[in-house]
């Protein structure tokens, strides 16, 4: 059947169409983005540190040791049989870490003695031992060239006795000047502070140490003889970085009697072990992680 158009104009023109209007088409859904799966972070790789454990005296080898870390350096903690165990920091994969022995002539109320300051101290101190070999410069106001000789050499033969044989004087001068306590160096002041009852002085393992001589006691007159030689090497244990024992005829002993002014057996066997550690270092044997500062190397005054 025809369908007619209206023709009456105010119409619009679309009623004039054979077909009816169309629906809107339908939009499409947006197309879906494929997420990629995430990629897993790999964990920490650890290295495994494979050591040698040597005697601190005898330098023998007796074991090893083999602990996982994450990086390098790392703090390791090391034992064996007769030892005592030591927490140190060690920088390559395979690495040597030596350990006191317990065994005499070891001692421990000796080496907390000396090394520590455990005679004179409620707790124990670090190690005080110095870095490098020191020199030293000696103020002569005063002193006869026989005394002077006699002192150089006092000082001369100390440093190898209480360092283990590791060091020796690096250079010495004399002088009629005082010095300013300089780093290397362990200045010797010659003084007159009366009668104290002190024949010296001296800071304790300062990496700038500084002795003073006291001319002033009657008892400790400087002199050409023993006694001069008695105490300056006493002081210069000190300076060294050591302390007082309560072991007579010792040459740390803390009170007058000091023997013939040269280190013990057992004095020398004990700081050549404390020597073989860093400044720094604690009770009973724990290495400083770092370097340790200056202020752990001197600073303390005794007589």
């Amino acid at each position: 059947m025809t369908r007619w158009c209206s023709a009456w104009l105010f119409l619009p023109l679309l009623a004039c169409s054979g077909n009816a209007p169309s629906a809107p088409s339908a939009q499409p859904a947006p197309a879906t983005v494929p997420v990629p799966p995430s990629t897993p972070q790999p964990s920490p790789q650890s290295i495994t540190i494979t050591g040698t454990i040597t005697d601190t005296v005898s330098r023998a080898v007796i074991g090893s040791f083999s602990q996982p870390v994450s990086s390098l350096p790392a703090s390791v903690t090391v034992s064996a049989s007769g030892h005592i165990t030591r927490q140190t920091r060690v920088a390559s994969i395979a690495p040597t870490v030596d350990l006191i022995p317990t065994s005499p002539p070891f001692s421990s109320v000796f080496y907390g003695q000396l090394v520590r300051n455990m005679l004179e101290s409620p707790a124990p101190d670090v190690v005080r031992t110095l870095p490098s070999a020191p020199s030293l410069y000696l103020q002569t106001t005063g002193l006869s060239a026989a005394n002077i000789d006699h002192l150089v050499a006092a000082a001369r033969d100390v440093v190898p006795m209480m360092t283990g044989g590791r060091f020796a004087l690096a250079s010495l001068e004399t002088g009629p000047d005082t010095r300013p306590p300089t780093p290397g160096w362990i200045v010797v002041d010659v003084v007159n502070e009366g009668a104290t009852g002190e024949c010296g002085r001296a800071n304790i393992g300062s990496v700038a140490g500084h002795i003073w001589l006291n001319v002033g006691e009657p008892r400790c007159d400087i002199r050409g003889d023993r006694v001069p030689a008695v105490s300056f090497r006493h002081e210069m244990g000190h300076a060294l970085g050591f302390f007082h024992i309560d072991v007579p005829n010792s040459l740390m002993f803390h009170a007058s009697n000091r023997g013939d002014g040269l280190p013990t057996e057992l004095e020398k066997y004990h700081a050549g072990i404390a020597y073989h550690r860093a400044a720094g270092n604690r009770d009973p044997d724990i290495d400083a992680p770092t370097a340790a500062p200056l202020a752990l190397r001197g600073q303390v005054v005794v007589d």
